[in-house]
């Protein structure tokens, strides 16, 4: 396939949003653009946990991206990401604790910025 081939590709992946990547974390969590209080929330999950704010995403392609690297980090056990309001909610495995450098590293590697981290106990 030709560099410009997997460029078009990647367009209609961008413009199709959660329709192609169906069945994905990333795709699922891609959020509603409704303005109620509900909306607004971050995205829930059981135990200690970590809210991230993050800047630059724009598809779920994008998000994607980003659970693939943060999934690399041993001490989460699962995520969500809502790219409408750029927030990724991290559950931990049972014990587990994540610095706030490495998770700044592993966004930004992914290509975004963080704005903001949130902890939790569950």
């Amino acid at each position: 396939m030709r560099f410009v081939d997997v460029l078009k590709l990647l367009a209609v992946a961008c413009a199709a949003g959660p329709a192609l990547l169906l069945g994905t974390p990333a795709a699922r969590a891609q959020g509603s653009d409704e303005t109620d209080e509900k909306a607004a929330e971050a995205p829930q999950l059981e135990g200690a946990s970590i809210t991230l704010e993050v800047d630059g995403m724009s598809c779920p392609f994008c998000a994607y991206g980003l659970e693939k690297r943060l999934m690399k980090l041993s001490a989460v056990d699962s995520l969500v990401i809502r790219v409408s309001d750029g927030l990724v909610r991290i559950r931990l495995k049972e014990g587990e604790t994540l610095s706030d450098e490495k998770l700044n590293e592993a966004v930004k590697r992914a290509g975004f910025s963080l704005r903001e981290i949130e902890r939790t106990d569950g």
